[in-house]
């Protein structure tokens, strides 16, 4: 029985995430949790005038192996360079990991030099065991992330975590925006990334892997105005944009949409018809955060609601 129900999820697995997309046919992506146990987690973090931490904690009575990967978008030389390391984590125990000075959980050297200024990107990490192979079994994984500007605004946010091995999916995302608060610049985040095994795996990421989406503005009338497509990766201009005019970026002025719309809603469609430039990889799993701040005081950030 056991070997039918391995065999019945490696099926499901195989459907959902191994058949071959057509040109006029958008991927799905799965369901991210924010505020549950996972057993892997994908975080933002950003050192441009800016400080960041991250949070793992294992909700479990029994000690889990975690493997921790901290993805650079703007790296030199290569975009998206990855640097990794193994770390252990006891019953009910949390840590924090500072990007300018990353300490592992069991005081063991990580061997990774801290982020520099000016940089930017994500971290992910996967519950995996002795071997460093990945578990799908056990979401036990929690977290936050805090990022504080040097302007006086900080971002706050859990985690984007995959807890189920056969998620729900979904090809479209949506957020709000407003000027409550005189929003003034927005941190649009997108993190497309592929497993390293058929299904689920160890994430990866670079320039060449994206995820294509159409966004539509809609102002508090309900009308809509479509964009220009935007193909989000791990690069220096891929991963974090602007909403519009009225809110663009925060570090370097780019947007998704040329309105001037103060307030409202986005909604990231898949182009149709779809289709990627034949040098990029489309992305098995999709990642978004969106984050608003006035520039001084205020700022939040929370993640992508999936549409159903």
């Amino acid at each position: 029985m056991k070997f039918l129900r391995e065999s019945f999820v490696l099926l499901l697995f195989m459907i959902l995430f191994c058949y071959p997309l057509s040109a006029d046919s958008a991927p799905f992506y799965p369901i991210l949790e924010s505020n549950s146990g996972s057993f892997q987690l994908f975080y933002y973090w950003d050192q441009r005038d800016r400080k960041s931490t991250v949070q793992v904690f294992n909700a479990s009575a029994s000690p889990i192996r975690i493997h921790v990967q901290i993805f650079v978008a703007n790296s030199t030389g290569v975009e998206c360079r990855e640097s990794d390391f193994f770390d252990d984590l006891t019953s009910f125990d949390s840590h924090i990991y500072d990007l300018r000075n990353i300490q592992s959980n069991t005081g063991l050297p990580t061997g990774i030099a801290p982020m520099p200024d000016g940089t930017f990107g994500f971290l992910a990490i996967t519950m995996v065991d002795a071997a460093g192979s990945p578990i799908v079994s056990n979401p036990v994984l929690q977290g936050s992330f805090r990022i504080i500007d040097e302007a006086g605004y900080e971002y706050r946010s859990s985690p984007a975590g995959l807890r189920s091995a056969v998620a729900p999916t979904t090809d479209t995302y949506s957020f709000n925006f407003n000027t409550l608060g005189s929003t003034t610049f927005s941190d649009v985040v997108g993190i497309p990334i592929v497993w390293s095994a058929p299904g689920f795996g160890i994430p990866i990421a670079g320039p060449n892997i994206g995820a294509k989406f159409n966004p539509f503005i809609f102002d508090e009338d309900e009308s809509d105005v479509s964009c220009t497509p935007v193909t989000f990766s791990c690069s220096a201009t891929g991963m974090n944009r602007g909403i519009n005019i009225a809110i663009p970026n925060t570090k370097d002025n780019s947007r998704m949409c040329v309105t001037t719309t103060p307030k409202g809603l986005i909604n990231l469609q898949p182009p149709v018809p779809f289709g990627l430039d034949p040098s990029l990889t489309q992305a098995q799993l999709f990642i978004g955060f969106i984050g608003l701040n006035n520039g001084s005081n205020m700022g939040s950030m929370e993640s992508f609601i999936a549409v159903p």
